[in-house]
């Protein structure tokens, strides 16, 4: 079962009212505060999971040299913002990236305290297959606390290493697939429903087409002053998570009835509106 939905019905069974209000008070009287010396709002990339944000992250942060930060857990799917550490990102000049959850708490903390969320998406057909490659490395290096909490745990997907490739993207295309579709339209949704944060949507896409171009929208977006950015040299490999930046992988590397199910499964508002 996907983790989202589980997670949205018990979200709405609690009572977060109450506190959520007394939060968002909180966060609304810190907005009034003066912040001395700032020249631009902090940058919040909020990212389908191997969409390219680590290696944004790392282009920005070192371009106009701030400081990176998390304001949740960075664990999809179930990504809660942690309000503390919102409050000191509002407060400074940083740049965050996360994978936060689109479900009713996250959706109103963000509504109540950000002026802008950049998303930033991907096919989420190759995303898929992304993250497998991604859990393929990184799970040898876990320890055994890690590897307790890891995805294909979370997802029930027991002996991640004695699956075959097939065998794995039959197990991601169960649960975390569903996941990615809801994450993307979740957000998308708010762009009818905010009533103060703006959103700026990009996608991968964006990304390997004109890395300048996609920068130029986020400044502009986020007010950033051009000559405040220096355009370091960096490369695009592992140590910014950038395995191939390849669009259409997927579609030689899945069985022909992984393609076509996927393919079935990702909804036509989604494709028509990114070129899927």
């Amino acid at each position: 079962m996907p983790l989202v939905k589980e997670q949205n019905t018990m979200i709405r069974e609690y009572s977060y009212d109450s506190y959520l209000r007394k939060i968002i008070h909180k966060i609304k009287l810190f907005q009034f505060k003066k912040i001395q010396g700032r020249r631009f709002h902090s940058i919040f990339i909020n990212t389908l999971p191997k969409s390219g944000s680590l290696y944004l992250l790392t282009r920005i942060t070192k371009g106009l040299r701030i400081h990176s930060m998390r304001i949740s857990s960075g664990y999809f799917p179930l990504d809660i913002i942690d309000l503390v550490r919102l409050e000191e990102f509002l407060a400074g000049q940083f740049m965050c990236q996360g994978h936060i959850t689109p479900n009713p708490l996250n959706i109103r903390i963000v509504d109540a305290s950000l002026d802008r969320m950049w998303l930033h998406v991907r096919d989420p057909r190759q995303a898929l297959i992304s993250m497998l490659h991604h859990l393929d490395r990184t799970l040898q290096i876990s320890n055994a606390l890690a590897l307790s909490v890891s995805m294909p745990a979370a997802y029930g997907i027991k002996d991640w290493y004695g699956l075959s490739f097939e065998a794995k993207v039959d197990a991601l295309i169960e649960g975390y697939y569903p996941d990615c579709i809801r994450f993307i339209e979740d957000w998308l949704a708010c762009e009818k429903t905010f009533t103060r944060t703006k959103m700026l949507v990009t996608q991968h896409e964006d990304l390997k087409r004109s890395e300048e171009e996609l920068l130029e929208r986020v400044f502009d977006f986020y007010e950033v002053p051009r000559n405040l950015f220096e355009l370091v040299q960096l490369k695009r490999n592992m140590m910014t998570h950038y395995r191939k930046g390849a669009s259409r992988e997927w579609a030689s590397v899945m069985t022909p009835a992984q393609q076509e199910r996927v393919t079935a499964a990702l909804p036509k508002a989604l494709s028509e509106r990114f070129g899927w």
